[in-house]
């Protein structure tokens, strides 16, 4: 498994950045994150997100014991071209979980070259057989081209329903879009032949039928960016 280090040289996010389950512990040895997933805030994060009909299109989970157990699995898992923080403490009774303190650089979605690592790390987690679930932008971390998620509570491995890859590939083009909304057809065209590039590189495909496998996610995207990239995969 590909650890993640301890200090990249870059500025560091701050703990805010973190999902709000998250707390920065300080040790002799430096900082470790750790995560309680009985906290209201994040049950009721995934209770505003998995309304009708979201779980029909992805297993997003509340469950705290089901959200920690599908992170630990994660982050104990090797997958090819994926880095993960090192975990210290697995403390099932109290749902909390102990890990290094990645202090890294976050993908932004403004760059073309960071949207091309964007597809190419789901589609190492793709083609492993595995899921995101949750593919916001906050949970990737980037070294050069090294790719390191540190928020894997909505992963599934076994992911073998195409519509949760759908899901997974929907959601990320959603948030390319989210990164700039007022972005024009010629632009966004640029970024989504990155993602496109990045994802392809190993041999995965993005299809239009795989995207409006989740079509409530997709069809958020305004139909004239839409049409763009039904035009790139045609």
């Amino acid at each position: 498994m590909h650890q993640a280090k301890r200090k990249f040289p870059f500025r560091s996010f701050s703990a805010s950045s973190l999902l709000d389950q998250t707390s920065i512990k300080i040790t002799d040895g430096g900082k470790i994150a750790v995560k309680k997933y009985t906290k209201p805030s994040g049950i009721i994060k995934w209770l505003i997100l998995n309304f009708p009909p979201i779980p029909l299109y992805y297993p997003l989970t509340l469950d705290p014991f089901e959200r920690m157990k599908r992170e630990v699995t994660f982050f104990s898992t090797s997958i090819d071209g994926i880095s993960v923080p090192k975990i210290y403490k697995v403390d099932w009774d109290n749902a909390l979980l102990e890990r290094e303190f990645v202090d890294g650089k976050i993908l932004s979605l403004e760059s073309e070259e960071e949207i091309f690592l964007y597809g190419r790390g789901l589609s190492y987690i793709h083609g492993y057989g595995a899921c995101l679930g949750d593919t916001k932008p906050q949970n990737y971390l980037t070294e050069d081209d090294d790719i390191y998620i540190i928020d894997a509570e909505q992963s599934l491995f076994n992911c073998s329903k195409k519509r949760y890859m759908g899901w997974d590939l929907a959601l990320s083009i959603l948030f390319i879009f989210w990164a700039d909304p007022f972005v024009g057809p010629q632009e966004f065209s640029a970024k989504f032949s990155s993602f496109k590039r990045g994802y392809e590189d190993k041999g995965l495909k993005i299809t239009w039928d795989l995207l409006t496998e989740a079509h409530p996610v997709i069809f958020l995207i305004p139909p004239q960016l839409l049409l763009v990239i039904k035009n790139s995969i045609d």
